[in-house]
Order: structure tokens, then sequence, then C-alpha cells
């Protein structure tokens, strides 16, 4: 009788399924773009320390006492499959201060997590 292709209420759900991965692509992509935008902006930043390659800046977010800290350095010979594996230890925040160089990171905790790029994570750091 008739084909499934024909039956308007599974073109409706399969347009509703694209629609909806569309507006969460655009949703990611902006995000993605506002984050780009905040790590090449120089927009309230200030200098915290220069050193060995490791550039380290921290501002203060308005009206709260939460500061906003952002490091930057080049990685030679960096595959895509180091990249990964570094973007997922800051996916697994607690396990943070058992790889963090130095031994200066104690521990990290998550206080809120908003979406996979943003999140609130409070660092328990001892420079002595």
């Amino acid at each position: 009788e008739g084909s499934s292709s024909n039956d308007p209420n599974l073109t409706a759900k399969f347009d509703d399924a694209i629609q909806q991965l569309m507006a969460e692509v655009i949703t990611q992509s902006d995000h993605v773009e506002s984050l780009l935008h905040e790590l090449h902006s120089d927009d309230d930043w200030m200098l915290a320390k220069d050193k060995s390659g490791v550039t380290v800046h921290y501002r203060r977010n308005p009206n709260s006492p939460i500061h906003t800290v952002r490091a930057v350095t080049t990685f030679d010979n960096f595959s895509p499959k180091d990249f990964v594996r570094f973007c997922s230890l800051f996916v697994e925040t607690e396990c943070m201060h058992l790889w963090f160089p130095g031994g200066v990171m104690k521990g990290a905790n998550v206080l809120s997590w908003h979406s996979k790029y943003s999140k609130v994570v409070q660092l328990q750091i001892s420079l002595s």
C-alpha cells in the first residue's frame, strides 16, 4: 500500500530532528566563536607571568569574586591525537592535580558545568 517514505508524519519527524540538530550545531558554533574571541581579546586581561614559553593572564569578573585565568603556550610536535588527550584532561577536572606540573595544584572541583565548553572550576593551588 504506501511506503513509509511517503508518510507525512515520518517526514515531519525527520524534518524536526534535522532542524533541532542544525540549531544545536549553530548554538555550539556561536559558543566556540565567542570563546575564540575571548582567547584572542586583550580586554581587561592583566599579565600575571610570561616565562619559559608560557604566558598567563587573569581578570576579575565584574561584580564577582571570581577571577578568570588563561594560559597560552605553543606545543612543538603536537599531533591531533595528543591534542585530544590534552583536552580530555580538562573534562576530567578531578584528575587535574595528578598531571599538573610541579605539584602546584592540590585539587580541582567542578562548581558548575554549563556546556561542553563552559564550566566553573575551583582550583586549589599552592605556590609555596
